[in-house]
């Protein structure tokens, strides 16, 4: 199957109207979050084909993650951001409302993200399309394989080309301001991010690729690819639990600073800078100082996030 990570590039050109690239990209790669996180298959899904099990538990966990996304996640990647990039996601990171249509959109982007997943898996996997065989060989690695991995590397670029696209065309703005944190802090984040991933890859590196052998047949070269693959899933899980130590911290952090700054001064008053900004206020940031300014002209892109 493709890389996790590269299904997303199937989904996000559907975001129109109403449909939510964030959704669409994670419901994108939900059916695989059973892979990474154990889950017990309800018996009433196990029953239904692991086609149709993966894509309705997919898209509970993908609405799961989504929801986790939008509430806790999405400010403290921003702010984790370079400047430049954090300007151009600032807006669009303030435009999710919490609202029952808003919701509804959303669990159904998710839902068809997932069902990109299913068909993209089908016909790599040969259930859709008979021409991926197994038998034929390329350079030691079956023409399947090379078919998936190959897709991934293709599905990589271009969410990568979307990316950059999208950076472009967004309107920068001023971002909300960090309380309590040195101007340098993303330097250290950044560098211990690296360095636990890192960590894992030298460590997944260290296991023989005869580890991987599931049956005689196999060739040298298919188990290469595969503990190439098992190299890049631990990687991705570890930058995962990463970013989930990092998104308690920060969050942690910024509602301990706003405590104290609003703890009265011995005036009587509280004490308050001229701007800062109260993360998390059900979900939104409500701002007690100047509202951010348009640097640039025209319609704001948003990245799933929108009104």
């Amino acid at each position: 199957m493709p890389f996790t990570l590269c299904h997303a590039a199937v989904a996000i050109p559907m975001s129109r109207d109403r449909l939510l690239p964030s959704a669409l990209a994670i419901g994108a790669m939900s059916p695989d979050f059973g892979k990474f996180v154990p889950v017990a298959v309800p018996a009433v899904l196990d029953g239904l084909g692991y086609q149709i099990s993966d894509l309705l538990l997919g898209s509970l966990l993908g609405m799961a993650v989504f929801v986790v996304f939008q509430a806790l996640l999405k400010r403290p990647l921003v702010a984790l951001a370079p400047g430049w990039a954090r300007r151009r996601l600032a807006g669009p990171a303030r435009g999710f409302r919490w609202d029952g249509r808003t919701l509804g959109w959303a669990a159904l982007s998710v839902f068809l993200g997932a069902v990109t997943h299913i068909l993209l898996d089908g016909i790599t996997h040969g259930d859709v399309v008979p021409w991926p065989s197994t038998e034929a060989v390329v350079g030691g690695v079956s023409r399947q394989q090379v078919v998936q991995d190959g897709l991934s590397v293709v599905l990589g670029v271009a969410m990568a080309v979307w990316i950059v696209a999208w950076m472009l065309r967004a309107v920068p703005v001023e971002d909300e301001p960090t309380v309590g944190l040195p101007r340098w802090w993303r330097l250290p984040v950044w560098s211990g991010m690296a360095l636990v991933v890192g960590l894992a890859v030298v460590d997944a590196a260290r296991v023989p690729a005869e580890a991987f052998r599931l049956n005689r047949w196999q060739a040298e070269g298919e188990l290469v690819w595969a503990k190439l693959a098992m190299t890049a899933v631990d990687a991705a899980v570890v930058l995962a639990a990463a970013v989930a130590v990092y998104t308690v911290a920060y969050t942690a952090w910024q509602l301990l600073a706003v405590g104290l700054m609003r703890r009265p001064s011995p005036n009587g008053s509280a004490s308050r800078p001229a701007e800062q900004a109260v993360p998390f206020a059900r979900g939104r940031t409500v701002a007690t100082g100047p509202q951010p300014r348009l640097t640039g002209t025209g319609p704001q892109p948003h990245l799933g996030m929108r009104d």
